[in-house]
């Protein structure tokens, strides 16, 4: 074999496997994912069980920030919703944006919707109508009514918008990531 066929076979092997700067990032050890559900799922059973006591909900609030901290994306969008209302923790939109941020990054379409509300009103990050109508139509992609309303007033105004009965602008965690008997 000549050295220009060798080196070029070289090169051809060398690129097939991964150097450590382009090595596709690890996924966290599956200890880490599962200890980051266990305490997301503590978290959601505290606030469920909450009842609007301030010392649960702040209990709850915990261990949900340990489970978001370990990049648990269920756990960031709660933890932006509760930041957003003041529940368990203080009212913080800036604190909502960064754990909504990634959260929705990843797909969850209340964390979507709630982050397209923060650009919406300038609240907690600066105001920006065209990534808040990329978040409402992201979240309104997957079916939310609340993302498809919001997306409608801020493209229309409030005139001929769809109803949404009984809900609030901003997005409540996903009912599926909580107890079906969980009121918050």
């Amino acid at each position: 074999m000549t050295l220009s066929r060798h080196l070029a076979l070289g090169l051809l092997l060398c690129s097939l496997v991964p150097s450590p700067v382009q090595a596709l990032p690890a996924e966290p050890p599956a200890s880490t994912a599962r200890a980051a559900m266990s305490d997301f799922d503590r978290g959601i059973r505290l606030l469920c069980s909450a009842g609007g006591r301030r010392a649960v909900q702040a209990e709850a609030a915990k261990w949900l920030h340990q489970a978001a901290r370990q990049g648990h994306a269920g756990a960031q969008s709660v933890l932006g919703w509760m930041h957003v209302a003041g529940i368990g923790v203080a009212r913080d939109d800036t604190a909502a944006a960064r754990w909504l941020q990634p959260s929705a990054a990843a797909g969850h379409t209340a964390a979507q919707n709630n982050l397209g509300l923060l650009y919406a009103t300038g609240n907690g990050v600066a105001h920006s109508h065209a990534r808040a109508e990329a978040w409402f139509r992201a979240a309104a992609s997957q079916g939310s009514a609340e993302a498809a309303r919001n997306l409608h007033v801020l493209i229309h105004g409030d005139e001929g918008a769809p109803e949404v009965p009984g809900r609030p602008a901003f997005t409540a965690p996903d009912p599926r990531l909580v107890a079906a008997n969980c009121r918050i």
